[in-house]
């Protein structure tokens, strides 16, 4: 419903449009608003929060900073013996699925890298009489930024995986 039909006032059209646009910006942001009031309730009742202004006592302490000494010793004297009773066949297990998600991020990759060259090939036909280390080349030049970033990836990646190994042994 436009602006310019309410109450029998003749609003100049120009200004009937903006004041509509506005109307639409304003209802926007309400909506905005009211879900953000939905989501901030639902979240505070699922972690069982109140706001701090409803609290009856003006003294409010979290509760995460009393620390109960005893109940922490426990649970690093559990932590320890799970470590010490880890058996050498879950180790062995855990190796084999490193090496699998490392083997599948790089098949992964040099997949990826294939296709991408092969679809700028069907793109553009100056590709078909550009040499691949030439292709490579132009691709370094248009875009450097995003070569840095990617080298600066791939070379941290790398490095991971070394340490990684190196651990291991």
């Amino acid at each position: 419903m436009s602006v310019s039909d309410l109450g029998g006032m003749q609003v100049p059209p120009n200004v009937s449009a903006w004041i509509d646009r506005v109307m639409l910006v304003l209802a926007a942001l309400l909506i905005l608003w009211v879900v953000l009031k939905v989501i901030g309730y639902v979240m505070r009742r699922s972690y069982n929060l109140t706001p701090v202004a409803t609290s009856s006592s003006k003294d409010i302490r979290p509760d995460f900073l009393k620390v109960d000494r005893a109940a922490q010793k426990q649970m690093i004297e559990r932590g320890r013996e799970f470590d010490r009773a880890s058996p050498q066949g879950l180790t062995k297990a855990l190796g084999v699925t490193n090496f699998g998600l490392i083997a599948s991020g790089v098949v992964s990759f040099v997949s990826a890298a294939f296709l991408a060259f092969g679809r700028i090939e069907e793109l553009d036909s100056t590709w078909h009489n550009l040499s691949a280390k030439d292709r490579f080349v132009a691709i370094i030049v248009s875009h450097p930024v995003g070569f840095g970033i990617a080298l600066a990836i791939i070379v941290a990646a790398l490095a991971r995986l070394t340490m990684t190994f190196r651990k291991a042994k």
